[in-house]
């Protein structure tokens, strides 16, 4: 259970990392979400842009806080590398539904 708080540090950490970063992360899993959806003829507005891949790195450390504790339930001999992994892949997961749920609003 140690682990899993040292998840939730991090993911605090992830948004203040992404506050710095102002919405740098966000927008590596936006714009190519945003091209997909431009050529469906639904394009994002140009002054829009910035706020959702803010929008975005504030939502994706709650894929790595949630891929954390699922991971930690199921495999409680994981190791705390895996853990971090199975975070990674959660914070990409929900960069991109997170990208798509904002970009498609």
């Amino acid at each position: 259970m140690n682990r899993v708080k040292w998840a939730e540090i991090a993911a605090v950490l992830l948004v203040g990392l992404n506050m710095m970063l102002l919405g740098l992360p966000g927008a590596l899993f936006m714009e190519p979400v945003a091209g997909l959806f431009a050529s469906f003829g639904r394009k994002l507005p140009a002054d829009s842009s910035w706020p959702v891949a803010i929008y975005v790195s504030m939502l994706m450390p709650i894929g790595f806080l949630l891929a954390v504790m699922r991971a930690a339930k199921l495999r409680p001999q994981a190791s705390t590398a895996e853990l971090i992994l199975w975070g990674l892949l959660g914070l990409a997961i929900a960069g991109f539904v997170f990208s798509f749920l904002l970009v498609g609003i």
